[in-house]
């Protein structure tokens, strides 16, 4: 009991904080398409060769704030926030917090952890007419529909 009422209490802090816009930093987005008030939903990940669907029955949100360089979502199990910066088609997303709870499926959990990993290492964007993919070091790609 005493750990769960722990861990409410670190998730409590962790949204108190996002809220606060702790961190963030204004950069304009000079590109001709702006993520400023988007959101969006994961359709797929990984490997663009192979890509992998999201386990039926998750819901993974990615939402750029309108007025901070700022994301929230949530990973399918965890709310998360951060700090990004989008410029032409250049995306870096940084100081990525999340929640720390736990899906009792398994692999659930393990698509919410290739996830938080792969936005750690967007580096840039591309733009469908109701998509977005981010483009992620070594190759790989979140690949998310319009919200």
């Amino acid at each position: 009991m005493r750990k769960l009422l722990v861990l409410m209490a670190t998730a409590a802090a962790v949204l108190a904080l996002l809220a606060s816009g702790c961190g963030a930093s204004k950069t304009a987005d000079t590109g001709t398409h702006s993520l400023a008030g988007t959101s969006w939903v994961l359709v797929s990940y990984g490997d663009p060769a192979n890509l992998k669907a999201v386990i039926a029955g998750t819901k993974v949100t990615l939402s750029f704030n309108a007025a901070t360089d700022q994301i929230t979502g949530n990973g399918g199990v965890n709310g998360y926030g951060g700090d990004a910066r989008h410029t032409d088609n250049q995306l870096t997303l940084s100081g990525i917090l999340h929640t720390e709870m736990a899906s009792i499926n398994q692999a659930v959990n393990e698509q919410e952890n290739a996830y938080f990993q792969l936005l750690g290492a967007a580096r840039s964007v591309g733009f469908g007419t109701s998509s977005l993919t981010i483009h992620c070091e070594g190759g790989q790609v979140l690949v998310f529909s319009a919200a």
